[in-house]
């Protein structure tokens, strides 16, 4: 039975064209809310179609770079415009590239921190003024395992999913009580660019992943977007802000 939990809501989600964001952007519109689609895909707008003609909810799907703080604010009003506001964002989008340190060039690092934190930050920024006009409003980052463990080949990845980590903490101690700001960190998931990323590291790296997770799987999209759902709850989340749910098949437990 389809939930109304979120009837009335509006929520902004990027890396919305696949993977996790899709499967977020699908479970909040299943549930009642209007979804705003963010991504640097060509296929975004058709991605919202598809949700509007399903759940018969509102949607917008946009082509943002989130490198570009015009355009993220720009997706923000237009968000506004259509939708009517925003009560919580959800920063899904990431890039995943696996190389030696070595071997990047300053251009290879500043891309990876750019998009995970930098485009993160700047989705926070241009949001927090439509979120402060209601109570009850979250923002929900993605960051990884990789923020607390080392990965050999994911030295940047590791360095800006930390940068997540901590600037969320403060600011959900710099937005409180206005505003809950929470993490979703999960394991290794089964979308379209982390299985690419890491099967590229070959079939032994991947099991020996999988060797390491009590659960014996790797987590589903699904997995991760019912996190990010339980967070923005202003009823069962309510009073949880500044605080980490790992989605890892306790492959990561502290």
């Amino acid at each position: 039975m389809q939930s109304n939990e979120f009837e009335g809501k509006v929520a902004f989600v990027t890396g919305a064209a696949q993977g996790v964001g899709f499967a977020t952007a699908h479970q909040f519109a299943e549930a009642g809310a209007s979804v705003a689609l963010i991504d640097v895909q060509d296929n975004v707008a058709e991605k919202a179609n598809e949700l509007a003609s399903e759940f018969g909810v509102k949607t917008l799907g946009l082509k943002v770079d989130l490198g570009s703080a015009a355009q993220v604010n720009d997706a923000v009003a237009k968000t506004v415009e259509t939708l009517g506001g925003i009560n919580i964002v959800a920063n899904v989008a990431g890039i995943f590239p696996m190389m030696a340190f070595e071997a990047q060039e300053e251009e290879d690092l500043a891309k990876v921190i750019d998009i995970n934190f930098m485009g993160t930050m700047r989705v926070c920024q241009a949001a927090i003024p439509v979120l402060r006009k209601s109570p009850g409003n979250s923002i929900i980052n993605i960051i990884s395992g990789a923020a607390f463990l080392p990965m050999s080949g994911y030295t940047a990845y590791c360095a800006s999913k930390g940068a997540v980590l901590a600037a969320s903490r403060s600011l959900a101690m710099e937005l409180a009580p206005d505003i809950r700001v929470n993490l979703v960190s999960p394991g290794v998931t089964t979308s379209e660019s982390i299985v690419a990323a890491m099967g590229g590291a070959g079939s032994a790296f991947m099991d020996d992943f999988l060797s390491r997770i009590p659960m014996s799987k790797f987590a589903s999209p699904d997995d991760i977007a019912k996190a990010i759902l339980f967070l923005a709850s202003p009823d069962k989340a309510a009073h949880m802000t500044g605080a980490t749910i790992q989605v890892n098949g306790g492959s990561l437990m502290s």
